[in-house]
């Protein structure tokens, strides 16, 4: 079986409740979409534990990459500011509680996560993303964004025209801002699908995960 999780946000019971709700067992396979991190405060074990699955593949999300850029940079004030206000104090803190071979562990797995996948399923193409297709960067990135940081931050909306010849699914955008009915769930568009469902956003969110199989949907109980 095939499944897609994303923006888990330090959620590790969270996590660890879709996983056996799934019963996810070797012979399947998550892709995670990106913010494992941040908010949450659990994004670290969170971490460690994707990484030491060889059956889960994992995409560059914005508090990853927010992660990287501060903790490699010690010396940009603005990229640690940028961090800090984005919800990184309780994985900045797991994070400095690790010996430096594990912190090394995490940098050099976090710098080499790709930022895009196409997968086919059957006939269906899906282009997976944490927030952007590569294709649109030319087109929408009106804030004059490098490539790497459109693809994680860019935020698709109903006017974008995405290709037709397979379907996109994307985290990052929560899907209480395409339907606002609550609790907050898997949003289908038309050739895209959002599965952040506001875990680690408070009231009404919670985490989702989709199977590709027979378009299943898994959730975990909702935030009140």
């Amino acid at each position: 079986m095939i499944y897609i999780m994303s923006d888990i946000h330090g959620g590790w019971n969270e996590y660890r409740d879709i996983l056996e709700q799934i019963q996810f067992s070797d012979s399947d396979h998550l892709y995670m979409l990106g913010d494992a991190i941040d908010r949450g405060p659990d994004g670290i074990e969170v971490l460690l534990d994707i990484m030491a699955r060889k059956n889960v593949t994992m995409l560059l999300g914005n508090h990853e990459k927010m992660m990287l850029d501060a903790l490699r940079n010690p010396d940009e004030g603005r990229l640690t500011r940028l961090w800090w206000n984005n919800g990184a104090a309780p994985t900045k803190k797991a994070f400095d509680e690790l010996d430096k071979e594990k912190q090394e562990a995490i940098l050099d797995f976090l710098s080499e996560l790709p930022t895009e996948l196409v997968i086919q399923f059957g006939e269906q193409a899906y282009r997976l993303v944490h927030a952007a297709p590569t294709y649109l960067y030319e087109t929408c990135n009106y804030k004059g964004w490098d490539e790497q940081t459109f693809y994680v931050w860019y935020r698709v909306d109903l006017r974008d025209k995405l290709r037709e010849d397979e379907v996109l699914i994307f985290g990052h955008t929560p899907t209480f801002r395409f339907d606002y009915d609550l609790p907050v769930h898997i949003w289908h568009g038309e050739n895209r699908i959002g599965i952040d469902c506001g875990c680690g956003h408070g009231t009404g969110c919670r985490l989702g995960c989709l199977r590709l199989d027979d378009m299943k949907e898994f959730y975990t109980e909702v935030v009140l």
